[in-house]
């Protein structure tokens, strides 16, 4: 180690031979020249080795999309490391163009964040300038939930699917049961007959299809004990008897091994029945909107936000402010009933009357004589006033 005396000429020398060392240091390559630099392919694979297995399925199928989505812009053998925060702006950018919503550009980002934290702390990138991303936006950017189905859009889509049409009943079911037991459609999708308890009047989710990973037992309503009873008439004719409640009607898929019914059906069948019905389309609401609809309803019946989120399975309080929203037809009943207390107020009496004696009438002073005009030709100065 190099050491100078304490004197203030040294102290100099010290400081400017410090000075020198640290920008050799910097400008020196960061890897030794036969260190081969990561690429986001292979930092991906190495990722999914280490921390898929911590994972939901569902949860595995997300990343891997976004992250195929970060490597169709940037490149899959772009280096890692090289990766700037310009490079994300871009990104950003490109979704903007394309009219990609703006919750889904920040799941992407975060993605490629937890990623590239992930490499950074295995020591597969020496540099993670993507780390000090922050994803801000504006007022008019600012991400809202999920909009809900109002009631009588429930009802009005219910009546464009027959559950006696063996192309629409498993449309008919799903709504009926996402909109009043609040399940998520993964969910729905995956229920089996042994989850069904008839007797019992209640649903088991189980926690392999759930987004949280947890189990539970919910009380069956009306509506979709009778959407299960419909499902059981048709699956009579699931020939694999495959045990599953809504089986896929599609015999390639069954040779295939896939025997569930995908989302994408229903979301066609939605479509349509909304467009029958006339009900606006919005994008990304389908089924979720139908969630959320659920949790409205409980929170309209109950006054109570903690049931309301118990009751759709979201032990997450904090998720009531996007979960539930303020209803226009209660805003609309407070318009139509605030007014009913002012028609029957009455003012309140004086001290002075009773309903014995009427009010008492004040006397106006007489006017005074002016000197040179009388008092019937020019009124007062207290007359002019009245």
């Amino acid at each position: 180690m190099k050491s100078w005396s304490n004197t203030a000429e040294n102290r100099k020398a010290a400081k400017a031979w410090a000075k020198g060392f640290s920008e050799v240091r910097e400008q020196a390559p960061s890897h030794s020249p036969t260190q081969v630099r990561a690429t986001l392919r292979e930092i991906w694979e190495r990722y999914k080795v280490a921390e898929f297995h911590t994972l939901r399925p569902r949860t595995q199928q997300n990343y891997s999309e976004r992250w195929q989505e970060w490597e169709r812009f940037a490149g899959r053998d772009f280096i890692a490391e090289d990766t700037t925060l310009e490079m994300i702006d871009d990104l950003r950018a490109a979704r903007v163009k394309l009219g990609l919503s703006i919750n889904q550009t920040a799941e992407t980002i975060k993605v490629i964040k937890l990623v590239f934290r992930w490499a950074q702390r295995r020591e597969l990138i020496l540099r993670n300038r993507v780390v000090l991303y922050r994803f801000k936006v504006s007022k008019e950017e600012r991400r809202t939930g999920v909009e809900e189905y109002q009631p009588d859009d429930f009802r009005k889509l219910l009546a464009q699917l027959d559950p006696r049409n063996s192309r629409e009943w498993r449309a008919w079911a799903i709504t009926a049961i996402c909109g009043t037991q609040g399940a998520r459609i993964n969910a729905v999708l995956h229920v089996r007959w042994e989850d069904v308890g008839f007797d019992e009047g209640r649903v088991i989710w189980r926690k392999e299809w759930d987004k949280m990973g947890h189990e539970r037992e919910q009380p069956l309503t009306s509506l979709a004990r009778e959407a299960f009873f419909v499902a059981l008439g048709w699956s009579l004719r699931d020939r694999t008897e495959s045990g599953w409640v809504f089986y896929t009607p599609t015999q390639k898929k069954r040779e295939r091994g896939d025997h569930i019914y995908h989302v994408s059906s229903y979301w066609r069948m939605l479509r349509t029945a909304e467009d029958n019905a006339g009900i606006a389309h919005v994008k990304q609401r389908a089924a979720h909107g139908l969630r959320r609809m659920a949790a409205g309803n409980v929170l309209q019946l109950t006054n109570n936000p903690v049931v309301a989120m118990q009751w759709i399975g979201d032990t997450d309080l904090a998720m009531a402010k996007r979960y539930l929203k303020r209803r226009d037809t209660a805003l609309q009943d407070v318009a139509n009933r605030i007014v009913e207390p002012l028609k029957t107020a009455t003012a309140p009496q004086s001290q002075h009357e009773t309903a014995t004696q009427p009010p008492r009438v004040r006397k106006t002073r007489s006017a005074p004589q002016t000197r040179g005009a009388p008092s019937d030709v020019m009124p007062s100065t207290y007359e002019k006033r009245l």
